[in-house]
């Protein structure tokens, strides 16, 4: 169980679309939370299942993200967005260069993912617990610096790193990357390695 304040939803929403390039892009995990900072873009989303209210966006496709060839064959974006997707994916490394076929040229993938030495997720591991933020659907828990090495080693190069902030009840004020519960991921095809 994750506990999330829409204050902090929406901020994390506000900041991945300050990264989105359009004109076309595609929402990986969309459903349950559409971001509506997306829906001045031609934005495609993608999920198992469509969202239960209109999302706004162009297109809804029903498919498998890991199965992008069938999902949406052909079709090139100028950002794909997977917000708190890669944590529930069994092989993330697999996953990421799927994407590279998916990007049109000058594209890039903006991601974001929770961070395991936020607040409050420190404080659960620290003491063991298990009833807050430990879903049961999450398969990876990514530390900001292994993310980036993730993600070079599927052949991106990350441009930028952003933390949304503290995940407060009522609130999301800054703070510093490694103490942010959730880290927004920038990047680009390439290895030229990491840039700040």
């Amino acid at each position: 169980m994750a506990i999330y304040s829409a204050v902090y939803w929406r901020k994390r929403q506000r900041l991945m679309a300050r990264y989105v390039i359009g004109p076309d892009v595609l929402d990986i995990g969309y459903a349950a939370v559409p971001n509506p900072h997306l829906r001045h873009f031609h934005t495609v989303g993608l999920d198992t299942e469509k969202a239960p209210a209109p999302s706004g966006y162009a297109e809804e496709v029903a498919g498998d993200a890991t199965k992008l060839d069938s999902a949406l064959p052909g079709r090139r974006f100028n950002t794909i967005v997977c917000g708190e997707f890669i944590e529930h994916v069994e092989n993330p490394y697999e996953f990421l260069r799927g994407l590279h076929p998916f990007l049109a040229e000058g594209g890039r993938v903006v991601l974001s993912t929770p961070n395991p030495l936020g607040f409050p997720q420190v404080v659960c591991e620290a003491f063991g617990i298990r009833r807050f933020f430990y879903n049961p659907g999450h398969r990876h828990g990514f530390l900001p610096r292994w993310m980036v090495r993730v993600l070079e080693v599927a052949g991106f190069t990350v441009l930028a790193v952003r933390a949304v902030g503290l995940n407060l009840v009522y609130l999301a004020p800054p703070c510093p990357k490694f103490m942010s519960h959730q880290l927004v991921y920038v990047a680009e095809p390439g290895v030229a390695g990491a840039k700040e």
